[in-house]
C-alpha cells in the first residue's frame, strides 16, 4: 500500500478514536444516592444494551481488523484499530461493573462470565495483529518523516501492549476460576448440609415408625393373649355348666353352643350354681363405676346427649321397642339359673345378622333383624351383648365400645345407638340427603329412573311409618326431588298435575 493512502487512512482513524472516547466518557456510573428519581429497573437495561453495543461495535473493529491483517494492510491502520478495539473493551467492562454493582449476588457469576467470553475474542484478535506488527518490523514506514527511533518506539510499545493485554486476559480468567471453585465448594456443602438433614430427619422418622409398629405389636399380643385367657377360661366354665345341668350332654351340643359366640370374644352363659356365683361377682348396678370409656368427661356427656329424649322424638317413635326398655337389666335374671333346656341352644338360628355400621338409613332394617333373632330369644343379657358387640362397626362400634360386654348394660347400649342413629329426625335427615345427592335422571334411561324411583318410594314410605307427614308436603322437598328430573319428565309431571287439578303436589304424588 503507498504512502499516499496511508496518510488518507488516518484522519478517519483518529476520528473514530475520538468518538469512542467521547462515548467513553459519557458512560459514567450514575449514583442512585446523587439521583433517587431514576428506576433501577430502567438503569439496568440501559446499561445492558450500552454493553450490548460496545459488544456490538467490538465485533465490527475485529471484522476490519482481521481484514487488514489478511490483506496486510497500513500498519498505522492497525495499530489505530487495535487501539480502538482496546477502549471498546474497556467500555464495554465498565458497563459490566455497574451491572454488577446493581444485579444481586446471585446474577454476578453470570455478569463476570460474559464479560470473559466477550474479552476472549479481541484479546485473541490483537495478539495476533501485534505479531504481525512484528514480522512486518523491517518494512519501511507506510508514513514519510517516521524515524528508526520512532519505529522501535512503537513496535516495543506494541510488544509491551500484547503482553499486558495476555496478561490481564490471564489474571481475570484465574480470577474467575478461584471464584467459580469457592462457589461450588460452598454448594456442595450446603447439598451435603441438606443431604445430612434430611437422612436425619428420615431415619428419625423411621425410628419413631418402627417404635409405633414394635408398640402396636405388642399391645396386639397382649390383647390376644387376653382373649385368649378369656376363651380359656369361658370354655371351661361351659363345660363346668354342662356337667352340672346335664350330664347326657354330647359334646357336639358344646360344640354347636360355643359356636354361637364369635371367634374374639366369648362371655359366659348363666347356667346353674357357678353362673350364679358369676352373677354375685359382677359389679352392682349404682354401686360401680361405669366402663372406662364412660367415665371420661367428654364421653360421659356425649353418653348423657344420647340418653336425652326428646318429647316430641318420643311421641313419634311410639313403635320402637328400645323405648320401653329399662335402663339398666334387672338384677333378679342375672342370678336365676335358666329354666330352657340345654337342648335350646340348638335352635338358635345360625348369625347372618348383617353388620351395623352407624347409617341411620340402614338401622330400621338391621333393627328388626337383630330383635327377630337375637333380642327376642332367650339368650342371657350377657349373650344379647356379645352379639351386639359383634354386629356393629364402625362409627355405631364406637358409640357402644366403652360398654363392653357387660351384660347390664345391654339395654342402655341399645338406646345409645337408637339416640346417636334410630332417631325418627335422624333417620329422616338422612333420607332427604341421599334425595339431594342422587344423581339426577337422565332421559331413556330406565336405570336412572328406577333408582331415582327407589329413593322416592323409600322416603314415603319411612316419612309414613314415622309419621312425619308435613315433611312429605314441604314445598321445599318436592322441589329439590323435581329438580332431578329431565325438562321432558318435568313436562310430562306439569300436565299431570293439570290435568288431575293437583294444586299442592307431594312427594306421594311423585311416587305414584
Amino acid at each position: 500500500m503507498s504512502n499516499h493512502e496511508d496518510t488518507q487512512c488516518l484522519p478517519c482513524v483518529s476520528e473514530n478514536t475520538d468518538d469512542n472516547n467521547a462515548h467513553t466518557e459519557d458512560i459514567q456510573p450514575v449514583s442512585e444516592t446523587t439521583d433517587t428519581t431514576i428506576n433501577r429497573s430502567a438503569q439496568i437495561q440501559g446499561l445492558k444494551g450500552e454493553r450490548a453495543q460496545e459488544k456490538s461495535s467490538v465485533t465490527r473493529s475485529i471484522t476490519k481488523l482481521n481484514k487488514l491483517i489478511k490483506n496486510r494492510g497500513s500498519r498505522t491502520l492497525i495499530r489505530a484499530l487495535v487501539t480502538k478495539i482496546e477502549n471498546q473493551v474497556q467500555s464495554a467492562d465498565s458497563c459490566n461493573r455497574k451491572l454488577y454493582e446493581l444485579l444481586p449476588e446471585q446474577e454476578h457469576e453470570s455478569i463476570e462470565k460474559w464479560f470473559v467470553e466477550m474479552a476472549e475474542k479481541p484479546d485473541e484478535t490483537v495478539a495476533k495483529a501485534y505479531e504481525h506488527l512484528d514480522e512486518r518490523e523491517d518494512e519501511p514506514p507506510s508514513v514519510s518523516g517516521l524515524g528508526t527511533h520512532a519505529k522501535s518506539t512503537t513496535s516495543s510499545t506494541s510488544k509491551l501492549s500484547a503482553r499486558a493485554a495476555e496478561a490481564r486476559r490471564k489474571a481475570k480468567l484465574a480470577q474467575l476460576k478461584t471464584k467459580q471453585i469457592e462457589d461450588e465448594s460452598i454448594r456442595r456443602k450446603e447439598l451435603e448440609r441438606i443431604e445430612r438433614e434430611r437422612l436425619a430427619k428420615f431415619e428419625q422418622a423411621k425410628l419413631e415408625h418402627d417404635r409405633l409398629a414394635r408398640e402396636e405389636t405388642e399391645r396386639r399380643r397382649i390383647q390376644e393373649a387376653r382373649d385368649h385367657a378369656a376363651q380359656a377360661e369361658l370354655e371351661a366354665r361351659l363345660i363346668e355348666a354342662e356337667a352340672e345341668t346335664d350330664g347326657s350332654g354330647s359334646s357336639d351340643d358344646l360344640k354347636k353352643r360355643l359356636c354361637d359366640f364369635s371367634e374374639d370374644y366369648r362371655t359366659p352363659a348363666e347356667t346353674g350354681n357357678k353362673i350364679r356365683e358369676l352373677g354375685n361377682k359382677l359389679p352392682e348396678v349404682g354401686n360401680t363405676p361405669n366402663p372406662k370409656v364412660i367415665n371420661d368427661n367428654k364421653n360421659t356427656n356425649e353418653l348423657s346427649e344420647l340418653f336425652r329424649e326428646d318429647p316430641e322424638e318420643k311421641a313419634k317413635s311410639t313403635a320402637s321397642w328400645i323405648a320401653n326398655l329399662p335402663s339398666t337389666t334387672n338384677e333378679n335374671r342375672l342370678t336365676e339359673p335358666m329354666t330352657a333346656p340345654i337342648s335350646y341352644h340348638k335352635s338358635i338360628p345360625k348369625l347372618t345378622l348383617t353388620k351395623f355400621d352407624g347409617d341411620p338409613l340402614k338401622w330400621t332394617d338391621w333393627l328388626g333383624m337383630f330383635e327377630a333373632i337375637i333380642h327376642r330369644s332367650e339368650m342371657s343379657p350377657f349373650e344379647k351383648m356379645t352379639h351386639l358387640q359383634q354386629n356393629v362397626v364402625g362409627k355405631a362400634k364406637s358409640v357402644i365400645a366403652g360398654f363392653r360386654y357387660n351384660g347390664n348394660l345391654y339395654h342402655r347400649a341399645l338406646k345409645c345407638l337408637e339416640n346417636r342413629f334410630g332417631k325418627p329426625h335422624i333417620v329422616v335427615q338422612a333420607h332427604l340427603d341421599k334425595l339431594s345427592k342422587v344423581a339426577p335422571v337422565a332421559e331413556d334411561d330406565a336405570g336412572s329412573v328406577s333408582a331415582f324411583s327407589t329413593v322416592i318410594n323409600n322416603i314415603v314410605w319411612t316419612f309414613q311409618d314415622l309419621g312425619y307427614l308435613d315433611d312429605l308436603k314441604a314445598a321445599s322437598n318436592v322441589k329439590s326431588a323435581i329438580e332431578k328430573l329431565p325438562s321432558p319428565m318435568i313436562l310430562k309431571w306439569n300436565e299431570h298435575l293439570i290435568r288431575n287439578k293437583i294444586i299442592r303436589p307431594t312427594l306421594i304424588t311423585l311416587g305414584d
